[in-house]
């Protein structure tokens, strides 16, 4: 598949982009399970569950996610997602909304991506790529 020209590489965590109340509300599940963790292991349990779960946490919120901007479109880990399949954009203060519709098969999926674009670089690249018209 040609992608295009590499225009930009950023690395994210999908934490830094939510809300600050949902953020707070997942470091104090966060906090709770590795409470949890340090009880049942003073206690002498199983303490597997508990820190499969913490690790699946910092998977999900804490490990930076790669996001590769082409001529054709945008890489999030190993899925290429053209500017075509944009539906729409959504510019703010220190943070850029993509919504696309993805197709799995014969399923279209719709999905929003979240990035932090502190310097511009991002914004301009959409505008350059996007069709206009969406």
């Amino acid at each position: 598949m040609d992608k295009g020209k590499k225009l930009l590489e950023t690395r994210q965590k999908p934490f830094d982009t939510l809300k600050k109340e949902i953020r707070i509300g997942i470091l104090s599940i966060f906090g709770l399970l590795i409470l949890i963790t340090i009880i049942e292991f003073i206690t002498n349990r199983h303490i597997f569950y508990t820190f499969s779960v913490i690790i699946m946490y910092m998977f999900l919120f804490f490990i930076p996610r790669k996001y590769t901007f082409y001529e054709k479109g945008i890489s999030i880990g190993t899925k290429f997602i053209s500017w075509d399949d944009v539906e729409g954009v959504e510019y703010y203060k220190d943070m850029v909304k993509i919504r696309t519709k993805v197709r799995d098969g014969i399923i279209k999926i719709r999905t929003e991506i979240n990035l932090i674009d502190r310097d511009g670089r991002v914004k301009e690249i959409i505008k350059n790529c996007v069709n206009p018209n969406q």
